[in-house]
């Protein structure tokens, strides 16, 4: 917890503590190992403009919540915790709407109770060029991935080419933003139904923002993503990933009518069936293979019949031969 109280860190604040600029939604769930570090980046944001912590325990059985009361009983007028009794979530109710609801300020930033940030200046970075910007609906920044161990990898952006203006097409392609670097204005209203038909929650919220601006990439590290045992995706089967993928782009392409958006949609869609094909070629799961593979083509010949699928019978016979 820091060593700041409430009053130094509101001191420099401009404006009505009850009407935040920002409000950082966090959401957790058995987080007690991270979710100190998590507040404590918030809570070190240097600012001129009043923000509020929402943060949401998912009915957690460990300490989580525990921690979260102590955090608010410090900070009272900046931290306002939903506790759940129990879990929701694995009764078919979403966190984020919830969250999002309780959200007063006129930007949201997004942090999950086991990232974090790293700089004093995120928000104040990112406030700042959409107040100066207001054809941009967000903005994102890059962001260190960090495992148990603490060991960093490469940068998740950095080391990639990107747009620096990101609009909903580029951002179906690479979906490369980070959870814990997204802010965003807070104009999303209902979200619709292919972010509560997918588990690709924060990758539908990105869209969600997308689709009333374009996002900046802003090229500066200023999160960490963790890679743990505990974490909802990091280190779930590649297998499962991709059916949520092809789950997610099938609802994103009935959702949006735009001819353009919908020929991205479809390559990622065949792009995940390929990948799903590798994968069931590792696990030597061959028939499985070839049906995905075969889906693929079919949604080219059946959507876009201008794509080319070649290149991927290529790689999957060059792998099949590498089998042998």
């Amino acid at each position: 917890m820091p060593d700041k109280t409430e009053q130094e860190i509101i001191k420099n604040w401009k404006g009505n503590l009850s009407n935040p600029k920002v409000s950082i939604c966090c959401i957790t769930f058995m987080h007690e190992n991270y979710i100190s570090q998590a507040l404590d980046s918030f809570l070190m944001q240097e600012t001129s403009f009043p923000f509020e912590i929402i943060v949401r325990d998912d009915g957690s059985s460990d300490k989580t919540a525990e921690i979260i009361r102590q955090y608010q009983k410090k900070y009272s007028k900046i931290i306002k915790p939903i506790l759940e009794p129990e879990n929701t979530y694995s009764k078919g109710i979403r966190a984020t709407p919830a969250v999002f609801k309780k959200a007063i300020g006129e930007y949201i930033a997004l942090c999950e109770g086991d990232d974090y940030w790293t700089d004093k200046d995120k928000l104040q970075i990112q406030v700042n060029f959409l107040d100066n910007n207001k054809e941009y609906n967000g903005s994102f920044h890059d962001s260190l991935n960090m495992y148990d161990d603490e060991s960093k990898n490469d940068l998740r952006i950095g080391n990639r080419d990107i747009d620096e203006d990101v609009d909903t097409a580029s951002l179906i392609y690479e979906n490369n933003i980070a959870t814990a670097s997204l802010i965003f204005r807070n104009n999303l209203g209902e979200l619709p139904k292919y972010y509560q038909e997918t588990k690709k929650g924060d990758y539908a919220v990105a869209v969600r923002v997308s689709e009333f601006g374009k996002l900046k990439y802003i090229p500066r590290a200023m999160s960490i993503y963790r890679i743990h045992e505990g974490g909802i995706w990091s280190l779930k089967k590649q297998e499962f990933h991709e059916l949520e993928a092809i789950k997610f782009y099938n609802l994103l392409y009935i959702y949006f009518k735009n001819n353009n958006l919908r020929k991205v949609i479809t390559i990622k869609i065949n792009f995940s069936y390929y990948r799903q094909s590798i994968n069931y070629i590792r696990n030597e799961q061959i028939i499985f293979s070839i049906k995905n593979i075969i889906k693929s083509i079919s949604i080219f010949e059946r959507k876009h019949k201008s794509l080319s699928y070649k290149k991927y019978l290529k790689e999957l016979i060059k792998y099949l031969i590498k089998r042998k």
